[in-house]
């Protein structure tokens, strides 16, 4: 990232935009103008070392290629972009300029407003000298995703605000957090509806191993909009070996590991969805042996036993004879 500005909104989050400059086909230039968020409690409040957390929102290729000045926000909602458009190519010395300002109503699309001059011919403007920023700008396309660990596999769910004008999403997957890549596409579903939650499980997730999702949703129009990013760690708590007896008369042994110390959950269901059994165990680092013998009345037929510690989940099939 090279070169932008800042602004803040009512709840303390951190908008930012900005460009890149990176080498393209040998040649040094500025490129990938895009738009991201830090959240207010991921701000730091004094000077240190570290990683600070933070998304990214969109981006606005109609002013790639450019320097980002300066970023703003009128009470509307409305965004504003200061640019240096450049009138050839940057390289080998950067040619001559001019500024422009772009209006954007929602995030990735931006419009030029053409009467906009620097007020002297061969300079650039610079800050917009505003930080209100309302939430109602990116609210429309604001793709919120959760997930867990369930039997192995990464359960991904997401909510949309604007179903009716998503082309498609992809599900991107990550190992480090930074570097992502795209696992799956994801078809709209009932494109007439505003609203939509969406679902997407990830089989081949690598067990003890640290993933990142986020989800990019594309719209009719070509924009890209990103997800927040979540980190799924595994290996939290699995089985030992097999649930025995299986099939079970009254009762069932399990041996359960746990990472670290952590609540076991333990819940038994029928096939229609209903809890017959739900309880709480107080489990250690390590090896865990649980007896689970209050299971006679259970009526002949198969069951559903789920493990939950700190929201990672294992779900196994059981079966009373």
């Amino acid at each position: 990232m090279f070169n932008g500005d800042i602004a803040f909104d009512n709840s303390g989050n951190m908008f930012f935009a900005t460009a890149a400059f990176k080498r393209v086909t040998g040649v040094s230039k500025y490129t990938d103008a895009r738009l991201f968020r830090i959240n207010a409690a991921n701000l730091p409040t004094v000077a240190g070392v570290g990683i600070i957390p933070m998304t990214l929102i969109s981006d606005y290729n109609t002013i790639d290629s450019t320097v980002l000045n300066g970023v703003g926000f009128n009470g509307a909602g409305n965004m504003f972009m200061t640019t240096r458009r450049y009138l050839g190519p940057q390289a080998p010395t950067m040619p001559p300029y001019r500024s422009e300002l772009y209006a954007s109503s929602l995030t990735g699309s931006s419009t030029l407003m053409p009467a906009f001059a620097p007020p002297t011919a061969g300079t650039s403007s610079s800050d917009l000298s505003t930080c209100y920023f309302p939430t109602a700008i990116l609210a429309k396309f604001d793709v919120r995703l959760t997930g867990q660990n369930i039997s192995g596999s990464s359960s991904l769910k997401w909510d949309v605000n604007a179903n009716n004008e998503v082309q498609y999403f992809e599900v991107q997957k990550s190992r480090d957090g930074a570097n992502f890549e795209t696992i799956s596409r994801v078809e709209v579903v009932n494109p007439d509806q505003l609203n939509q939650k969406y679902s997407y499980t990830d089989a081949s997730a690598e067990n003890g191993s640290a993933k990142y999702y986020r989800i990019r949703e594309v719209t009719q129009g070509g924009t890209r909009y990103y997800s927040n990013i979540i980190k799924l760690n595994g290996n939290k708590i699995s089985l030992n070996s097999k649930i025995k007896p299986n099939p079970f008369v009254n009762q069932v042994e399990l041996s359960v590991q746990l990472a670290t110390a952590n609540n076991i959950s333990v819940r038994i269901s029928n096939q229609s969805g209903a809890v017959l059994f739900q309880r709480s165990y107080k489990g250690n680092a390590g090896t865990n042996n649980l007896t689970i013998s209050e299971l006679a009345n259970f009526k002949p037929g198969v069951y559903i036993l789920e493990l939950n510690s700190d929201n990672e989940i294992i779900r196994e099939k059981i079966i009373k004879q």
